[in-house]
């Protein structure tokens, strides 16, 4: 049995939190500009149930949210825009578990890739996404 603190300051007591994923697009506005950056972005995290994962999702997205004056004296407003998908990832360990893919179709296709092409993702060093904390 677990206890969060639930929405107005309750107290929600939940008999098991679930882990749960969910990707939210925020943008960048640029006062005189508009909007100049989007950007997707996906949580992990636990939660009691779906009510309870949405309302944390929501929280976790929107204290991202900030508005600040650049080096040239314009407005800068980071907004979250739209919570897009909440996915319930189980209950256990997380461990071994893809949270993110997104699949775009090529148009028109790339015919300098064959069934034969031999790929290798071993060689490349992965960058990094510029989340921090882990």
């Amino acid at each position: 049995m677990c206890v969060d603190d639930g929405p107005a300051g309750k107290v929600v007591v939940v008999s098991k939190r679930m882990w749960y994923s969910g990707s939210c697009r925020r943008v960048c506005i640029i006062e005189g500009e508009g909007v100049v950056t989007n950007e997707q972005s996906v949580y992990v995290f636990r939660a009691g149930d779906r009510a309870d994962a949405t309302r944390r999702f929501l929280e976790l997205a929107k204290a991202q949210d900030k508005e600040f004056d650049n080096l040239e004296g314009k407005r800068v407003r980071w907004a979250l825009v739209s919570i897009d998908t909440l996915d319930d990832l189980g209950d256990g360990q997380m461990r071994d578990v893809e949270v993110h893919s997104t699949m775009n179709d090529v148009d028109p296709p790339d015919s300098s890739m064959s069934l034969e092409t031999k790929f290798s993702p071993e060689e490349f060093e992965p960058g990094r996404s510029g989340i921090t904390g882990w």
